[in-house]
């Protein structure tokens, strides 16, 4: 059985987490779903990268 190399595992948890969370983000955006809803996303984008900081 071969051993996994565990150097890359934060490195590969915190792009994981900056991929799901600002694709969910834009994803939502691009396809209309916070039309109305009167905030900015851009904010919310903004402060969805803050946070993966």
């Amino acid at each position: 059985m071969s051993r996994v190399d565990t150097r890359c595992a934060p490195g590969l948890h915190r792009a994981l987490a900056f991929w799901t969370r600002l694709h969910g983000v834009l994803s939502l955006e691009l396809a209309g779903y916070f039309t109305g809803m009167r905030f900015d996303p851009g904010l919310l984008i903004d402060e969805e990268v803050a946070a993966l900081r």
